[in-house]
């Protein structure tokens, strides 16, 4: 398991992740939810796309992730509703 330590963010925040619209897009940022941790990267997801339950999640800042892991059983359900 990597860390990154980022200025500015606890070491205890590093491991953590967190969902944001980005320009139309769900993307990934490093942190939880309330920090201003750095943008990780943006997914092929549109929001547009998601259903309303997941986008209203991510729009109040509730789609945390304690791990890299927990996340990428998150964003496996999401894939679905990516553009093929």
């Amino acid at each position: 398991v990597l860390i990154q330590e980022v200025p500015g963010l606890p070491p205890q925040e590093a491991t953590k992740r967190h969902l944001k619209i980005k320009d139309g897009f769900v993307a990934i940022y490093q942190g939880s939810a309330g920090s201003p941790g750095p943008l990780l990267r943006v997914t092929p997801i549109p929001a547009s796309a998601l259903p309303s339950s997941w986008r209203e999640k991510i729009e109040k800042g509730e789609a945390e992730f304690s791990s890299e892991e927990e996340l990428l059983v998150a964003l496996d359900s999401l894939d679905e509703f990516s553009p093929r």
